[in-house]
């Protein structure tokens, strides 16, 4: 008895991943990053499309992108770059995002300097040290670093700014109040000897006046030009007695003799607060 032959065995298939999409290193990095992000963007959040457009993304910048906030940034920033310095396409998109940044609540608060000033004057310099970052940002784009997350850079040079502002009022200043050295108060002494919340805690104290006593003493017939006026004139302003005199149409030697005596009856006043 014959047996039946047995058919040809099935020729086996290999079954081949799908290659990897390697990156284009011939394309700008700018080029292929804002690619990337426009199709992370064309898919729906979490799926696979957009995940594998976020996995390229983290390997042209060495670090994820998971943050949806973090990639409208880098977009935009991106973008601008891309235009002329001076067009208006790339301002548009630097305001825009200023704008994202402003309102995301993520911009720096250094709490960590905000106790050493009065409130009003932490402001100030914050919102100083702001719009001069935003300025820097807005002029130099082309510094920032993909491998670095937007916002770190952002709030990295408004720390610094912040820190220049500091650091020029305190070479800006030239006199000081002193009111612990009699001799003193009446003469300019170089900043660099005090610190700096001293001449705010100073400032503050002229310019609140606790007791209301710096200003319940005036020159006489001048009820306009009290002892308040003049130390915040002279201590904190830094004008001098001639521009004084010329300002109150009152002599040198009335002004200086008038804040002199009333600077000793109110010695104990300063003491209790500075």
């Amino acid at each position: 008895m014959h047996t039946k032959s047995s058919p040809h065995p099935l020729p086996r298939f290999r079954v081949q991943e799908a290659p990897h999409q390697s990156l284009n290193i011939s394309i700008p990095m700018d080029q292929q990053l804002l690619a990337l992000l426009l199709q992370a963007r064309s898919h729906l959040p979490g799926s696979i499309p957009q995940q594998q457009a976020l996995a390229q993304l983290a390997q042209l910048t060495g670090r994820t992108h998971e943050d949806s906030l973090e990639r409208q940034l880098l977009e935009l920033i991106l973008e601008a770059r891309s235009h002329p310095s001076e067009s208006v396409s790339r301002q548009q998109r630097l305001t825009r995002l200023i704008i994202l940044i402003e309102q995301s609540g993520r911009l720096t608060r250094l709490r960590k300097y905000a106790h050493s000033y009065p409130a009003s004057m932490f402001t100030d310099l914050y919102n100083e040290a702001k719009q001069k970052a935003w300025m820097y940002i807005c002029n130099n784009p082309e510094l920032y670093r993909p491998e670095k997350p937007i916002l770190a850079w952002v709030n990295s040079n408004f720390k610094y700014k912040f820190l220049d502002i500091l650091n020029e009022q305190k070479f800006r200043r030239t006199c000081f109040y002193d009111p612990f050295v009699l001799e003193k108060l009446d003469s300019k002494v170089d900043i660099e000897d005090f610190e700096t919340t001293d001449y705010y805690n100073l400032r503050l104290f002229l310019e609140t006046d606790p007791e209301q006593k710096l200003a319940a003493y005036w020159v006489r017939n001048h009820p306009d030009i009290t002892f308040q006026f003049l130390a915040i004139s002279r201590h904190i302003q830094g004008e001098t007695w001639t521009d004084l005199s010329a300002q109150t149409e009152i002599s040198f030697r009335t002004l200086s003799s008038f804040f002199q005596r009333t600077l000793r009856k109110l010695l104990p006043y300063f003491k209790r607060y500075l």
